[in-house]
Order: C-alpha cells, then sequence, then structure tokens
C-alpha cells in the first residue's frame, strides 16, 4: 500500500521536467488519489501511525517546499514546524473529507480550496509567479 504512495508522488513530483505549478502540481496529486480512491481512503481512515508518517513525509519533501515562500510572507512570525504541521494535517484531513464525499469537487476545486485556507489569501493561479494576488489584495 505504502507503493501506491510513492509512486503517486514520484509520478507527480520527480518525473516532471518542467517548472511546477503548485495549483497544477495539487490538482495532479487529487487526480492520482481519487484514481486509488479505495486504496488511500482506507490507510487514512486506519491511522496507521506508519503510513501516515511515510505520508506527512512525502507531503513536506515534494508539496510543502512549493508554497512555503508564500505561507512563510503571509504567517510571519509563525513557528516553522507548527506552518509544517497546519500544512500536513490540513491536507490529510481535507483528503479524507474529499475522499469520503460522493463528488463533492472536482480535483481542480479542491486544490483551488486547499490552496486559498493553506496560504491565507485567494491564489491567484493565472499569476505569471505562480504567487498570490497582489499586495494590500485580501
Amino acid at each position: 500500500m505504502e507503493q501506491v504512495c510513492i509512486e503517486l508522488f514520484e509520478h507527480t513530483f520527480v518525473e516532471r521536467q518542467v517548472p511546477v505549478d503548485p495549483s497544477e502540481m495539487t490538482t495532479h496529486l487529487f487526480y492520482h488519489f481519487k484514481q486509488n480512491k479505495d486504496k488511500i481512503k482506507t490507510l487514512l481512515l486506519s491511522h496507521n501511525n506508519y503510513f501516515n508518517q511515510q505520508f506527512s513525509n512525502y507531503l513536506t519533501q515534494y508539496l510543502y517546499p512549493l508554497v512555503i515562500t508564500q505561507i512563510r510572507q503571509n504567517f510571519k512570525g509563525f513557528p516553522e514546524n507548527l506552518l509544517e504541521s497546519f500544512f500536513e494535517t490540513s491536507f490529510m484531513n481535507l483528503l479524507i473529507w474529499w475522499l469520503t464525499q460522493e463528488d463533492a469537487l472536482s480535483e481542480a476545486e479542491l486544490a483551488d480550496y486547499f490552496l486559498t485556507i493553506i496560504l491565507g489569501k485567494t491564489y491567484d493561479k493565472n499569476s505569471t509567479h505562480n504567487r498570490l494576488g497582489s499586495e494590500g489584495e485580501e
């Protein structure tokens, strides 16, 4: 079962040679999670400490670096380990919620909602810099 996660994260992040867009990568991950819905849901809902730790490690290694600069800018003064923990648990809990819903949101919608929540502002996926909207925009 762990192999499923390894393949998903490595396929999404390691095999790509183009610049990485957080929205595209998150959407792509959700697409693969949906394709493996039963396996992923079973693992996440089993509260298997080993799997959850490995899953958190993959999030921290692959997805977190894509957004950490914006998170730090928007949450200045917050402890780094708090930001990382919030990112990991938010992603995992959102994924569990989504996988237990019946077609609640598309992969792209979920990715946009996640990035909006985690970054603390509206994520502008159309920006050429893959960053949040202009300064002062709420």
